[in-house]
């Protein structure tokens, strides 16, 4: 599962045991989201100014798989979607500010809801939006390529 929701990951048995004592930090300079075109829906890319390097939230496990190999697996949390992001999805990975990285690493178990608030919609600087073409959306592309702005949706208008 690639994400989880931020207000019911505690609850879900998939998750909640590695909410209490197995979180990480993904370091990340943007991610996608498909939203409204004119006439359809397509990928967006969203980043911060200059394309800054942040940290979305996530929980891993360790895990056997089926042929005896040993699996990590991790998963993104998400959470409402902030004013930036609002216009194309309505949801969003949770981005971690600085002063919050070491207490969602902190190895102490918690419960919970001691984490929630940190689980927020991002409040600091703009995440900038820009459409990029579909091929994001197909596993025979993983190369810079996806980061190609695309042609701007029917008419040259974006939803915000």
């Amino acid at each position: 599962m690639i994400n989880a929701r931020s207000e019911t990951v505690g609850e879900k048995r998939a998750f909640g045991a590695a909410l209490r004592a197995r979180r990480c930090l993904v370091p990340a300079d943007g991610f996608y989201e498909w939203g409204p075109w004119e006439g359809g829906r397509g990928p967006y890319h969203l980043e911060l100014e200059g394309g800054a390097l942040f940290a979305i939230a996530g929980l891993y496990e360790r895990w056997v798989g089926p042929g005896g190999e040993i699996v990590d697996s991790c998963t993104l949390l998400t959470t409402d979607a902030n004013a930036d992001v609002r216009p194309i999805h309505d949801r969003m990975p949770v981005i971690l500010e600085r002063g919050a990285y070491a207490a969602w690493l902190d190895p102490k178990p918690v419960q919970p809801g001691e984490l929630a608030p940190l689980l927020a919609p991002w409040a600091g600087p703009p995440l900038r939006p820009r459409p990029v073409a579909d091929r994001v959306n197909r596993v025979a592309f993983d190369d810079p390529s996806c980061l190609d702005r695309a042609a701007p949706p029917a008419q040259g208008r974006l939803p915000f």
